[in-house]
């Protein structure tokens, strides 16, 4: 009893095969390459517009807070040259009163010396 094949030719059929498989595998190389690089292409997309959209949005808030540090350096700026001109109202007063008043500035600033040097001792 021998057995013999239903399809005819073997050999010829699995050449067959093998070549619509190696074609069908071309053309499945080529899908998802082309496949990859669109779905890269969209997500690349997807990520521009959504920093576009953050970017948008920070906008105001990023403006609103380079007011607010302006405004309080305008504000620091105001107060440090009036606390620059009150030191030299002060200076400018010592003065006068030490050239009006010499001995007593002398002793004065003898008293403050020796209360200093008793609480730091």
């Amino acid at each position: 009893m021998a057995f013999t094949p239903d399809t005819p030719n073997t050999s010829a059929s699995s050449s067959a095969t093998a070549d619509s498989v190696s074609s069908q595998h071309h053309s499945v190389d080529k899908t998802p390459v082309a496949s990859g690089q669109e779905m890269l292409d969209r997500v690349v997309k997807g990520a521009h517009e959504t920093v576009d959209r953050l970017a948008e949005g920070a906008a105001p808030h990023v403006q609103r807070l380079s007011q607010g540090v302006n405004k309080a350096g305008e504000m620091l700026h105001e107060r440090a040259g009036g606390m620059r001109d009150l030191g030299d109202e002060w200076t400018h007063s010592l003065r006068i009163t030490v050239r009006e008043h010499p001995v007593a500035a002398v002793v004065t600033a003898l008293a403050v010396g020796v209360l200093l040097a008793r609480l730091t001792a």
